[in-house]
């Protein structure tokens, strides 16, 4: 769902040809399964999907509904910046694969 939410992002707020510059897919839907088919989201499972953040991370699923929000509120701004971390603009969503303190 953060892959679907980071597409749409993504595509609001860059232009066909920029997209297109930056080898994005053509649609918002190819984006979300470039990224889905990337990070192995088919595959994932609540007990696997931390494990290639390594070690003993623990998936949190409640904190995935954040995640998701705060990546619906980045501005354009946010989105085209050159430096744009999405660890650092959503940081919730680090929150979701996290090891036991």
């Amino acid at each position: 769902m953060a892959n679907s939410a980071q597409c749409e992002r993504i595509y609001a707020c860059f232009t066909a040809a920029e997209l297109a510059a930056a080898q994005y897919p053509a649609t918002e839907a190819a984006c979300v399964t470039q990224l889905n088919t990337a990070s192995g989201c088919d595959a994932e499972t609540e007990a696997n999907a931390c494990t290639a953040v390594g070690g003993n991370a623990v998936y949190h699923g409640d904190k995935v509904p954040g995640c998701i929000s705060q990546i619906n509120g980045l501005t354009c701004a946010q989105v085209r910046d050159p430096n744009f971390n999405l660890d650092v603009a959503a940081p919730i969503c680090g929150e979701v694969c996290a090891t036991p303190s």
